[in-house]
């Protein structure tokens, strides 16, 4: 009897160690950095309800979009909810509505202090900008790469519902 619990307790253990030694630590909880060109954004982790992974569930964005035909630069920034799972450190996120379209490759790191990737933003226009508009405009921040710092596991705002926006004043520079 001692051994078989001897035994039962060593196949224990090793499981245990074999299981949990290849885990990455995720941490759920917000994310705050800057894009390339020096624009803030955020990203909230959290627990995908229907899965129970953790996920990527929003986002906030400032850009500085290029626009074609002459339309000055759109400064602007975005608050978007979703929810994407993170699947071997990484996820994809994909954010089409109506005037906006955002697509992020991130990775997080094996600790979960930092994420890394690249982020592309579309967004429509309205021209002219200084009377009733007569046509919309193409505007985009070019893709570019982006670093976010694990900030705390409590997010500063209530989480958006997946497929809601917020459409912010440009943040002072």
């Amino acid at each position: 009897m001692n051994n078989l619990r001897t035994a039962t307790l060593a196949c224990t253990m090793l499981c245990a160690m074999v299981f949990s030694s290849g885990a990455d630590a995720q941490k759920a909880g917000t994310y705050t950095g800057t894009s390339a060109d020096g624009q803030y954004l955020n990203f909230t982790v959290g627990t995908d309800t229907n899965t129970n992974n953790l996920a990527v569930l929003e986002a906030g964005v400032n850009f500085d979009a290029a626009c074609k035909g002459g339309y000055p630069d759109l400064i602007e920034s975005w608050g978007i909810g979703f929810t994407q799972d993170i699947a071997n450190r990484k996820a994809l996120v994909v954010f089409d509505a109506q005037d906006i379209y955002i697509t992020a490759n991130m990775t997080f790191s094996k600790d979960g202090s930092t994420v890394t990737g690249t982020i592309d933003t579309r967004v429509v226009g309205f021209a002219p900008s200084t009377a009733a508009p007569t046509k919309s405009e193409f505007c985009e921040s070019a893709r570019q790469a982006f670093t976010a710092t694990y900030q705390s596991a409590a997010a500063k705002t209530p989480p958006l519902a997946s497929g809601e926006t917020v459409h912010y004043p440009p943040a002072a520079k």
